[in-house]
């Protein structure tokens, strides 16, 4: 699974069930999720223009792939919008701008992932744009502004089951894997559903909490997902002191 903004959210209520509280994505009103816009496929250019020739990778790892999750559920006051594009590749690492649009805040930050076989997905450190000029910014410090979209999950009790699904994304069929579990939140018994598919190019599809009376808590879906263009890359004057400690 690539350790996405949403996946590592997911991973962490997954976590509780060592007792620790966990972080989980934004969630949507009850209500049935809004289908996502495909966006039609254009033809980009990389986006880093220092960069050199790399073999080409599976369609989503191309520069102007994003996706756009929506986070909403009783668990926060208002709903909140992640996007995430590639902008370019350098070798085996390929550049992600993450913008996280909370209300009338926004972080614009820009991930180096690595795209190696043996640690593809791996976060190698992260940067805060500014201005389109890369700054200090540092994986922990990203870990905590996701950690912003997520609910607080008392406890994972166990998985309930697993099944096979499709969920349909714009005008794709997605075939993913549902799996629930039986959680706690707010001193509640809570269940948590998952849709995952290792074919997906962003990781999980999508995620949600429900309460007993079916009140949904939280939930993570898919509101866009397509190519654009990648725009320019514009760099520090010295890329690897910006990442250094990361």
């Amino acid at each position: 699974m690539r350790k996405t903004p949403l996946c590592a959210a997911i991973l962490t209520i997954l976590s509780s069930a060592c007792g620790h509280a966990a972080i989980s994505p934004d969630v949507a009103a009850p209500a049935v999720p809004a289908k996502a816009t495909v966006v039609a496929a254009e033809t980009t250019k990389a986006a880093a223009s220092d960069s050199p020739p790399a073999a080409p990778g599976p369609a989503w790892q191309q520069a102007g792939d994003f996706v756009v999750y929506r986070f909403s559920g009783t668990y926060r006051d208002r709903p909140a919008k992640l996007t995430q594009k590639i902008v370019g590749r350098r070798g085996t690492t390929v550049l992600v701008d993450v913008v996280l649009e909370d209300g009338s805040e926004t972080e614009h930050l820009r991930i180096r992932s690595s795209d190696a076989p043996e640690t593809r997905g791996r976060i190698l450190s992260v940067a805060r744009m500014d201005g389109g000029v890369e700054r200090p910014y540092g994986v922990a410090a990203y870990e905590e502004l996701m950690a912003r979209t997520a609910p607080a999950v008392e406890d994972n009790e166990g998985q309930i089951g697993s099944e096979p699904a499709t969920i349909k994304v714009g005008t794709a069929a997605v075939a993913c894997t549902r799996t629930s579990y039986r959680v706690r939140m707010s001193g509640s018994a809570a269940t948590m559903t998952t849709c995952a598919s290792p074919k997906f190019a962003w990781g999980d599809v999508s995620g949600e909490i429900a309460g007993a009376d079916g009140t949904v808590l939280y939930r993570a879906e898919i509101v866009e997902l397509g190519r654009a263009p990648a725009g320019s890359v514009a760099q520090a004057p010295d890329d690897e002191q910006i990442y250094e400690g990361d």
